[in-house]
C-alpha cells in the first residue's frame, strides 16, 4: 500500500508550501485577521444560573461541569470561529443534558425551546451541528488503555456513553458522513 506514495522532493515540497501559504492568507482575510475568540464559558455559567431542569430543579453542578468540559473540547475544532459563543454555550449545555446519566431535561417555558429566553433565532441546526462535531472529537480519540481481567477489550467512555456513534444520543439526530 505504501508503494503508491512517492517520496517528497524539493520541488513538490515548495509547491505545497506556496499553496498552503496562499490558503492561509485567504483564511486570514476571511477572518478579517481577527484571531481572538470569545470564550463560551461565561455564557454557559450565565445560562446555568437561570435554566432549570426536570420541572423546576436547579441545574446540577455535574451537568454544568460536563458542558464546560465539552466547551474546552470544542476548541479542537473550528467551531469557535464559525459560531458565536452564545450559540456554542447553548449547544453544549444541550449536549451535556443529553449525555447526562440520569437523563436530564432542560425545562422549556411556554412551549418554546429553553434557549429562546436568551436569543430570538431558531438555532436547532446549529445545535445539532455543534453537538455532532464535538462528539466527533471523542470518536476520533483512541480509547484509554485499561487492563481487563476478564479478557474483554477496553471500550472508550465516549463511545459507550453514546451507544457507539453520536447517532445514539437521544435527542441528537444522526449525522451523515459529510458536515
Amino acid at each position: 500500500q505504501t508503494a503508491d506514495i512517492e517520496p517528497l522532493n524539493e520541488k513538490s515540497f515548495n509547491e505545497m508550501k506556496i499553496r498552503m501559504l496562499g490558503n492561509e492568507r485567504v483564511l486570514l482575510q476571511q477572518l478579517c485577521f481577527d484571531l481572538s475568540v470569545e470564550n463560551s464559558s461565561a455564557f454557559l455559567f450565565k445560562y446555568a444560573r437561570v435554566v432549570t431542569v426536570n420541572q423546576g430543579e436547579k441545574m446540577p453542578n455535574p451537568l454544568v461541569q460536563k458542558a464546560h468540559e465539552l466547551i474546552g473540547d470544542s476548541y479542537e475544532t473550528t467551531i469557535c470561529v464559525e459560531y458565536p459563543p452564545q450559540i456554542i454555550a447553548v449547544a453544549l449545555l444541550h449536549l451535556a443534558a443529553k449525555l447526562n446519566k440520569p437523563k436530564c431535561t432542560l425545562d422549556e417555558p411556554d412551549e418554546k425551546p429553553w434557549y429562546s429566553r436568551f436569543m430570538d433565532a431558531n438555532i436547532d441546526a446549529a445545535i445539532t451541528d455543534i453537538g455532532h462535531r464535538v462528539l466527533d472529537v471523542y470518536a476520533s480519540k483512541p480509547p484509554p488503555m485499561t487492563v481487563s481481567t476478564d479478557g474483554a477489550s477496553p471500550a472508550s467512555p465516549a463511545m459507550s456513553a453514546t451507544g457507539g456513534t453520536h447517532g445514539g444520543v437521544p435527542g441528537l439526530a444522526p449525522v451523515d458522513a459529510q458536515h
